[in-house]
Parts: C-alpha cells; structure tokens; sequence
C-alpha cells in the first residue's frame, strides 16, 4: 500500500468509527493518518498495530448486548 493510499484510507475509517463512537480506534487511525500524511511509515504501522485489541475490546462488549 502506498504511504499516500495508506493516510487516505486511515483518513476515511476514522471518520467511520468516530460517527460510530469508538473513539479509541478512531484516535489511533487519525494517528496512522497523521503519521503516514508526513511519510513515516514506521509511526502509521505502529498506530495501527494498537487496533486489533481495540476491535477485540469492542467486538466482546457488543457480544454482551446480543439477546441470546
């Protein structure tokens, strides 16, 4: 992924996830964002290397709220 595609891409799911409220991910995907939109590749990934837990966390609080 070009570095380019990578801060625009960034760019749009932090939109996504903070009209959905999971701050915490938007905030590290504004992170990459940032980082890649300077060209450090290493920062981006590093931001979005915090994610997956993020999406874990918030995947296991969903699950509670299904009616079983």
């Amino acid at each position: 992924l070009e570095i380019e595609e990578l801060a625009y891409n960034a760019h749009r799911l932090a939109g996504a996830a903070g009209m959905l409220g999971i701050s915490d991910i938007a905030y590290h995907l504004r992170g990459c964002q940032n980082a890649a939109a300077v060209g450090d590749r290493a920062e981006a990934t590093s931001q979005l290397a915090e994610i997956p837990a993020l999406t874990d966390s918030f995947a296991t609080f969903v699950a509670e709220y299904i009616p079983k």
